[in-house]
């Protein structure tokens, strides 16, 4: 609920900040001769064609970066593609800390309990862009409305404790540690927090995958506030879905979506020619 608020705060101040920039940078000169928002009239009578950027999307379930390439087909409207690499978290996931103190060869890592499957997603999505009013000057804020689908591939990478298993041998209680993911057969352990020493890493299962089909959908407004017509430096905020055909297994004895739906905001940097 705070993370909404958040999300909600944030797109009504940048809606007032577009529309006080726009105000201010209409009285305080005239717009251009050309009618295209990213024409360099002023310079060389350029018109840029192209925008190629890249940025960091942080959302209420999780994140992702991505890589945007788009053809300008006219002045108010751009095609675009893509390319996105994310994570999305289970709002049931909570970080716990070992109650084992030590004695392993790494000191015991922070975990989370019910875990079994951690879900990356590939995205790569066409959609297109439409600018609701553009900045007449360096001092104003250019604001665009943009939509994109397309197919959306889940990994789910197996999530690995180290466990601390109780060994008898000749009548003396030793203790051993292993590195496990979640089984029917150790599921005792796996879910018992006096026998998990910690987090085996990253890295461990990151060749076990499974994955999960689906499609991505995005909805949102670009704001551009870069000083120069042929750079971009934008906030955009909006909501996006990833739908799956079956369920997306994250946490073991919770209920798990194949369908995530999640508010953003994203920084994006990058060029027009």
């Amino acid at each position: 609920m705070k993370k909404t608020v958040f999300f909600v705060f944030i797109i009504l101040a940048l809606l007032s900040v577009a529309v006080n920039a726009q105000t201010t940078s209409t009285k305080a000169k005239p717009a251009p001769k050309s009618s295209n928002p990213y024409s360099k009239v002023e310079f060389q009578g350029f018109i840029y064609h192209s925008e190629k950027s890249f940025g960091f999307r942080y959302q209420s379930n999780g994140w992702n970066f991505f890589i945007h390439n788009a053809k300008i087909l006219h002045e108010r409207k751009t095609r675009f593609t893509e390319f996105e690499f994310g994570h999305i978290r289970h709002e049931k996931e909570v970080k716990s800390a070992s109650y084992i103190a030590g004695g392993g060869p790494t000191p015991p890592k922070s975990y989370v309990f019910g875990k079994q499957y951690s879900l990356y997603n590939i995205h790569y999505r066409i959609g297109f862009s439409h600018l609701i009013a553009y900045k007449s000057n360096r001092n104003g804020v250019a604001v665009s409305f943009n939509y994109s689908a397309g197919p959306s591939l889940g990994i789910l990478k197996p999530y690995y404790l180290i466990l601390y298993y109780n060994d008898s041998n000749n009548g003396v209680n030793e203790g051993s540690l292993k590195t496990e993911k979640f089984s029917e057969a150790n599921q005792a352990l796996f879910l018992d927090p006096n026998h998990i020493y910690g987090y085996a890493g990253f890295f461990k299962g990151l060749f076990q995958p499974r994955f999960a089909i689906g499609v991505t959908s995005k909805i949102g407004l670009n704001f551009d506030f870069s000083s120069y017509f042929d750079r971009i430096k934008a906030i955009e905020v909006g909501l996006m879905n990833d739908t799956y055909i079956n369920k997306t297994p994250i946490m073991i004895y919770t209920t798990n979506h194949k369908i995530w739906t999640s508010f953003y905001m994203s920084m994006q940097f990058g060029s027009r020619k």
